[in-house]
């Protein structure tokens, strides 16, 4: 049995596509010039974060105006393809920024509670998450891991010379 890594099997197919192309380069068509634009047209590429955005921006409208057409949440849900909750989320919310600035971002958390304890361990040099996360399971908690893990992301991402602080902002001494 022969193994092979996988850049040796990016680099064949490599080298195959293009043998294959220079092969049959004669039925390759040159493409038509592209209309010229104006500069006022053209628009820079668009974020992952800036589709999201316009995703949450149409889907606003779209409920907004089927309500207004009186359909009840169930057959706006069911003509969008979108799940009840987040028509009704769209219902709520007066504009589209509500849902793509995330509005849920400030409410409490399970994690609330333990941040303290988290912030004095991960200064202490425990910065796994799993290890973590047991030790506030074995304090009451009962949230996920990955709630742990979202939490502590944001403390790797932080510059060395800036550790997160002491203590959650907000929290007693």
């Amino acid at each position: 049995m022969q193994v092979a890594d996988l850049w040796h099997l990016w680099h064949n197919l490599a080298e195959a596509v293009k043998a294959l192309v220079s092969k049959h380069s004669s039925c390759l068509r040159e493409p038509p010039p592209a209309p010229e634009a104006p500069p006022e047209v053209l628009h820079p590429p668009v974020s992952h974060a800036g589709r999201l955005a316009e995703r949450a921006r149409q889907h606003h409208a779209a409920v907004h105006d089927l309500l207004g057409q009186g359909l009840t949440i169930r057959a706006v849900a069911r003509r969008l393809e979108l799940s009840r909750n987040t028509v009704r989320r769209h219902a709520r919310s007066v504009t589209w920024e509500e849902i793509a600035t995330g509005r849920w971002q400030n409410l409490p958390s399970l994690l609330d509670p333990y941040k303290s304890y988290l912030h004095q361990r991960w200064h202490e040099g425990h910065t796994s998450g799993t290890q973590l996360h047991a030790e506030l399971c074995e304090r009451g908690f009962t949230g996920s891991y990955s709630v742990v893990r979202d939490y502590l992301r944001r403390f790797r991402r932080t510059p060395a010379d800036q550790s997160p602080p002491a203590r959650p902002p907000g929290s007693a001494r």
